[in-house]
């Protein structure tokens, strides 16, 4: 039996199956000297403290503060300190300035990352009689903020939203709104250095400036934004100032972009400006030039077009691209940002011409073609056949079009040299967009020894990529050839050095995960978070074993990989055995009819090679008991009495949350039976077929509630 299950750790009750929450692997790495601490409008006991200030006061260099969620009534001042303050979320955890001054004030060297929170209702620190920085006021300090709201500040002298002089910035994934400043509406920068990337400007009012505002030599990267408002400029450059300005959407203000205008006793800012949109102002350009820009006014710079952009609502501030906008492809992939604004993929071959050319503005249209079947993935044959032994040939198709379709056909066809020696058509009644499917041809008898080429191909009327329709392979049929049978008892029952794709391991690429025999190991490269992702050896349940598995993270670490083990055929008893080794710890959980239980917590090891380095993990399960072991140090000895019976075994990979793309890879596994081990039984009782097909009869798929309970201890079995 060999499939794949899929855990959801977060979201709504499926199938009428609720498990208890699971602690993941808990607290900071131990040799860390850096403290934590928690932060809630209860306050002591049920936190640490009710305020954030009382949190910076208590805190040193290296901390995190985590702020839950509530409205705190604060306004915050930090100096010289290293902290990272993370919120529960930019739409739960409030801090509300009160109109009491800044909401946030940071100086004398401190580096600070602050995420995930709303940040409102600041009236700036006085400097003398105006005031400045409503939201944020920074002075020679570090500034790394991320997924924020800041909104409803006023201030009389600078920028409503943020404002900062020496300090060094970095603006990501945040929503500046209705902030009223003078020079200035959402944020403005002196003498210091800034990226802003990825944020939305909307509504932000000043009497001077620009919604983005450089002054006093200060330099920024402003990359993939939306910017609209009532400010004299989207971007206001003056004093010296100088900026990269790349792939932003720049509407309905007085000015686009303007430099030379504003406080022109300082001087002038100078930009580098493309793959911008600039529509809707009174003026786009005011001493400036651009390139690969669309500029509703004109400009003569290279690249430049002056057409509607074909937003897809702007009167609701819909501001995406529409298919057939003059923006998609038409800017220029020289020093263009590989995301957009919504963190979407950039450059994609928005026209169909084969060309992968990113658009014009902060938006990169990921619309899909109303016509399109890819032949994905050649299933049969994927190795040298064996002459009179007949085979089906099998190919997956998807519908990555924007349409349903029906009524077309798949051709496969074999040659050897120059004759077709086999040929099948097949017509699909049915494919809904972005599903996937299996064709499964008429039956094909080898006749001849040789090189044989396969060829498999999708034909669709009006299909708008026909580059994609087609697959090809090439193998061999050879004389059969006989072997001896030997017996032998307790000998290695199943070895797998991943050379041989036929050995039996699930091959897919869908929505979920990319599973692949690569460069003799097995790879498991995830792409949704919110799961884990298991899949069984292809060889049986046994009763007593030894399975062992060399496995490593590719590139970069994820939550944890590991054996399944003791799995029961209907997937209702299992243990997973994984490791995280960014922490370099590792558990058993046992999931059972009541949940998740711990059979061995979640324990630090020295033994367990931290990053990407390859492990050796093993499980000898004997009866009840059950020893572990990591790159031959034994981690302890278990019973068990709940593991009985003839169970199979597998591999395990489990992506971070906030990371869903993992890729893991897997080598040399390993499982034998121990002596006076039950019968082997092979899946289905003896069928052998490890199909995608048989993998999908057995699909499933539980919910683990994410809920306030996620941060109570497991139950102790």
């Amino acid at each position: 039996m060999n499939f794949k299950r899929l855990v959801i750790i977060s979201g709504s009750i499926l199938l009428g199956l609720t498990i208890g929450s699971i602690w993941l692997f808990s607290g900071p790495p131990k040799l860390t000297q850096a403290a934590s601490f928690n932060v809630c409008p209860a306050g002591p006991p049920t936190c640490d403290f009710s305020t954030i200030q009382a949190a910076v006061d208590a805190a040193t260099s290296g901390d995190t503060i985590t702020i839950n969620s509530g409205t705190y009534i604060e306004n915050v001042v930090i100096v010289g300190k290293t902290l990272t303050i993370q919120g529960a979320g930019e739409d739960i955890t409030i801090v509300d300035g009160n109109e009491s001054g800044s909401v946030f004030a940071i100086s004398e060297n401190a580096d600070l990352s602050i995420s995930d929170m709303t940040i409102t209702n600041g009236t700036g620190t006085r400097i003398g009689s105006p005031s400045y920085g409503g939201g944020i006021y920074i002075v020679q300090s570090s500034l790394n903020l991320k997924n924020c709201i800041v909104e409803n500040t006023y201030v009389t002298g600078g920028a409503g939203g943020l404002e900062a002089t020496a300090s060094i910035l970095n603006i990501d994934d945040c929503i500046f709104r209705m902030n009223r400043g003078n020079k200035g509406g959402a944020i403005t920068l002196h003498y210091g250095e800034a990226i802003i990337k990825n944020n939305l400007i909307e509504t932000n009012s000043c009497s001077d400036g620009g919604a983005i505002y450089m002054m006093n030599y200060s330099h920024a990267t402003i990359i993939n934004n939306v910017i609209y408002g009532e400010c004299p400029a989207g971007i206001g450059l003056g004093a010296g100032a100088e900026a990269i300005i790349t792939n932003n959407t720049i509407l309905n203000n007085q000015h686009g972009i303007a430099t030379n205008t504003y406080d022109q006793r300082f001087g002038t800012g100078t930009a580098t400006i493309k793959n911008n949109i600039l529509w809707g102002n009174l003026d786009d350009l005011v001493n400036l030039t651009a390139t690969y820009s669309n500029i509703e006014d004109g400009d003569s710079g290279a690249g430049n077009i002056s057409e509607d952009p074909m937003f897809v609502d702007p009167a609701n501030n819909d501001y995406h691209l529409q298919i057939d906008s003059p923006c998609v492809d038409a800017g220029t992939n020289d020093g263009a940002p590989n995301i957009d604004y919504e963190l979407d993929s950039r450059p994609v071959d928005g026209n169909g011409d084969g060309v992968a050319t990113v658009d014009i503005g902060a938006d990169e249209t990921h619309q899909l073609p109303n016509h399109d079947i890819e032949t994905l993935l050649i299933l049969a044959p994927v190795s040298d056949l064996t002459r009179g032994e007949p085979i089906s040939p099998r190919v997956r198709i998807r519908n990555i079009g924007g349409s349903n379709e029906s009524g077309f056909s798949v051709f496969s066809e074999v040659m050897q040299g120059n004759s077709v020696v086999y040929s099948d058509t097949t017509v699909v009644s049915g494919l809904a967009t972005f599903e996937a499917t299996e064709i499964t041809f008429s039956e094909w008898l080898p006749q001849t020894v040789g090189s044989h080429n396969i060829e498999f191909r999708t034909q669709l009327e009006s299909d708008v990529n026909p580059g994609n329709d087609t697959k090809t392979g090439t193998f061999n049929v050879e004389t059969q050839t006989f072997i001896p049978v030997t017996f032998c008892n307790f000998c290695t029952d199943f070895f797998d050095d991943f050379s041989d794709p036929t050995n039996g391991w699930i091959i897919q690429d869908d929505e979920f995960e990319r599973t692949e025999y690569l460069n003799g190991e097995y790879r498991v490269l995830t792409k949704q978070s919110g799961y884990f992702y298991t899949f069984l050896a292809p060889r049986g349940s046994r009763d007593n074993y030894v399975v062992e598995v060399d496995v490593r993270w590719a590139f970069e670490t994820a939550h944890s990989y590991g054996i399944v083990f003791g799995v029961l055929p209907d997937y209702s008893q299992y243990y997973l055995f994984d490791m995280n080794t960014d922490y370099r710890q590792f558990r058993v959980l046992r999931k059972g009819s009541g949940g998740f239980y711990q059979v061995v917590p979640t324990t630090y090891s020295p033994a367990i090679n931290p990053g990407i380095s390859s492990n050796h993990l093993k499980v000898i399960r004997d009866g009840a008991f059950i020893r572990l072991e990591v790159n031959g140090t034994p981690l302890g000895n278990w019973w068990d009495s709940n593991i009985t019976g003839s169970t199979y075994v597998g591999i395990l990979s489990w992506p971070y949350e906030d990371k869903p793309i993992s890729d893991a890879r897997f080598d040399n596994f390993s499982l034998r039976c121990l002596p006076n081990s039950g019968t082997v039984t092979m899946d289905g009782g003896g069928n052998s077929n490890n199909s995608l097909d048989l993998y999908l009869l057995v699909e499933n798929q539980v919910v683990i509630n994410d809920d306030e309970s996620w941060w109570l201890p497991i139950e102790d079995d």
